[in-house]
């Protein structure tokens, strides 16, 4: 199964205010491919939570992805 499916089929489901805040937070200052990364990395491992921390941090990598 591709990245793609599983962003299609996968939803992070309920968010609490704060990780809507911090999500949007970082989501503002990146590029529209970045936050496409963003948001995968965001999927991809929400089963281990998305705590500030990991936000940041799917944040900085998709980031830094795009970085020429």
């Amino acid at each position: 199964m591709s990245t793609t499916t599983i962003t299609h089929e996968t939803t992070l489901g309920p968010l609490t205010a704060g990780q809507r805040t911090d999500i949007m937070r970082h989501a503002t200052s990146l590029t529209a491919e970045a936050r496409r990364l963003f948001r995968r990395l965001r999927v991809l491992g929400h089963e281990r939570g998305l705590e500030a921390d990991f936000i940041a941090r799917a944040a900085a990598q998709a980031r830094a992805h795009f970085e020429y």
